[in-house]
């Protein structure tokens, strides 16, 4: 079960993502890198786009929140 486990965590890959925050006060905003793993860039995006702090509101339709996305492992 276990080694189940970390074969499966073995096929995703690690990626950086750059990601415009809010919740900073009135058009005050910065960004933020997370890393995550996931089985491609497209779920990547997808799973950082929940994250609590993260502009949400059109942005999270078009993903234009999303400022950089890079495969690191």
């Amino acid at each position: 079960m276990i080694i189940a486990l970390c074969i499966g965590m073995m096929k995703k890959r690690l990626f950086k993502c750059v990601m415009l925050m809010g919740h900073r006060g009135a058009g005050r905003g910065g960004e933020r890198v997370f890393y995550l793993r996931a089985d491609s860039s497209y779920d990547a995006m997808l799973k950082v786009k929940g994250y609590s702090g993260v502009k949400k509101g059109r942005r999270f339709l078009s993903a234009s929140s999303l400022l950089s996305l890079e495969l690191v492992a």
